[in-house]
């Protein structure tokens, strides 16, 4: 019998980062665990870091936004960070225009008993002159990853993939992170979002 080591993932130290939104994924409408009986229409977004793990790739962290368009929900936060200077409109809301776009997340760790948490418990507008990064080189979007699959659709990933760089470097700066801990994802703590993320340990 042959084994498989348990894998270990690694998240991004506390405390303010350089951030680019490198994937939207809709989940669709997802169990309201405020409101049994109700659901939400959630998206999660996928940021690279200002930090890189042990395998020189970037640290990623993800959010997860109710698709509600509310002055005083996460989505518009998130909304007002990556599309900063400009105003948000009618026109705003698509967060898949944000790819390649940056923002300064602040994150924090939670211990629970099935590991440690990555938390953004703050999103903002990077300020002029900030450092930018890019999206890290031979990244591939999720939706391009499945439609490689057999019986669907191929397309070159960098076709699909967001242009858009803001003139940054390749998201590798900053310390090595040292939490190795395993972790099944990361969570938000803004009232609208009540569960974690989905990576899950092979």
């Amino acid at each position: 019998m042959t084994y498989v080591p348990e894998k270990v993932y690694e998240i991004p130290s506390e405390g303010q980062h350089v951030t680019i939104l490198t994937d939207e994924i809709d989940l669709g409408e997802v169990p309201n665990t405020f409101e049994p009986g109700k659901t939400k229409h959630i998206n999660k977004l996928i940021f690279a870091v200002d930090e890189v793990g042990t395998d020189g790739k970037p640290l990623q962290v993800q959010a997860f936004v109710n698709l509600v368009r509310s002055k005083g929900g996460t989505l518009i936060k998130y909304i007002r960070a990556l599309s900063h200077p400009a105003p948000v409109t009618r026109d705003s809301w698509d967060t898949s225009q944000y790819i390649g776009r940056c923002c300064g997340l602040n994150i924090v760790h939670a211990e629970k008993p099935e590991g440690t948490y990555a938390n953004v418990d703050h999103v903002y507008p990077l300020p002029k002159g900030a450092p930018k990064l890019s999206i890290p080189s031979g990244y591939v979007r999720q939706a391009d990853r499945n439609a490689s699959f057999p019986g669907n659709q191929s397309k070159p990933a960098q076709a699909a993939r967001a242009s858009g760089t803001n003139g940054g470097t390749p998201a590798a700066a900053g310390n090595a992170g040292t939490s190795t801990t395993r972790v099944h994802g990361v969570d938000i703590t803004d009232a609208d979002v009540d569960f974690p993320g989905d990576i899950a340990s092979t």
